[in-house]
C-alpha cells in the first residue's frame, strides 16, 4: 500500500507581498490617490480665493478699471471671484483617482472665459499648485499608502 502525503502550507504575510498587480492598485494606489485629491479639496482649493494664494500662485494682476468695478458693485477685491458663482461651483470637485494619478475636476466653467486684452488666466490660475503643495499631497500620499500597506494583513493557503 502506498500512502501518497500531502501537505498545506500557510504563508502569513502582509498581504503585499502576496497581491497581484490589480489587487495592489485596487486596494493601495487608487484609494491613496484618492486620499491626495480629498486632501487638496479641504487644504488647498479655498486658497486660491484670497489675496495670499494670488500671491503664492503669482495672479496676473487685474486692470484698475476692473477692480475698481468689482468692488463698487459687489464689495470686494477677492482673485478670481466676481459674482462668487464660480468659487460656489468649486467646492465640491468631483475626484478622479486611478492607480497613476488623481484629477481634481472643478466645475468652473466661467474661468475658461478670457478678456483678450487681458494677461489673466483664470483656468490655468486655478490650476496652479505651489511647492509647498505638492511636497504636502506627496506626504499625504506616502501616509495614504502606509496607512493602507498596514491594513493590508493576508494569509496564502498552498497544499502540496
Amino acid at each position: 500500500m502506498v500512502v501518497e502525503p500531502s501537505f498545506r502550507i500557510t504563508y502569513r504575510a502582509p498581504l503585499t507581498t502576496l497581491m497581484q498587480k490589480r489587487q495592489w492598485n485596487a486596494e493601495i494606489e487608487k484609494p491613496s490617490w484618492t486620499a491626495v485629491g480629498l486632501h487638496h479639496k479641504r487644504a488647498h482649493i479655498a486658497k486660491h480665493f484670497t489675496a495670499a494664494g494670488a500671491a503664492e500662485y503669482g495672479y496676473a494682476t487685474r486692470s484698475r478699471k476692473y477692480t475698481a468695478a468689482k468692488q463698487r458693485k459687489f464689495g470686494h477685491t477677492l482673485p478670481l471671484v466676481y459674482s462668487g458663482e464660480m468659487k460656489a461651483n468649486c467646492r465640491a470637485p468631483e475626484i478622479r483617482a486611478t492607480s497613476k494619478g488623481c484629477k481634481v475636476v472643478l466645475q468652473a466653467r466661467k474661468a475658461n472665459r478670457r478678456n483678450p486684452k487681458s494677461r489673466a488666466n483664470m483656468a490655468a490660475e486655478l490650476r496652479q499648485v505651489s511647492a509647498a503643495e505638492a511636497a504636502q499631497l506627496a506626504r499625504e500620499k506616502d501616509r495614504a499608502m502606509i496607512r493602507r500597506i498596514r491594513a493590508a494583513r493576508g494569509s496564502e493557503t498552498k497544499q502540496i
